[in-house]
């Protein structure tokens, strides 16, 4: 178990730089435009994954619902 958290950490840590890093290139200075900026990034990141799973795998609504939630969220 501990490798795939280790791996998870890294994967979060490394979105989180690049979210940082995207957001110091913009002009924004308000706090609420700086995380809806990052809220939206967080938006493109699940409808590229979890939007195409729904549609080409088949996952249940239910599931892709609760997943693009805490994906948003937890961003």
């Amino acid at each position: 178990m501990r490798p795939l958290l280790v791996k998870e950490f890294a994967k979060e840590l490394a979105q989180s730089l690049l979210a940082a890093f995207l957001l110091s290139l913009t002009l924004l200075t308000g706090y609420f435009a700086r995380a809806g900026f990052v809220f939206l990034i967080g938006a493109v990141a699940v409808l590229g994954t979890d939007a195409s799973y729904w549609i080409w795998y088949g996952f249940p609504t239910d599931y892709t619902l609760a997943v693009v939630t805490i994906e948003l969220v937890e961003r």
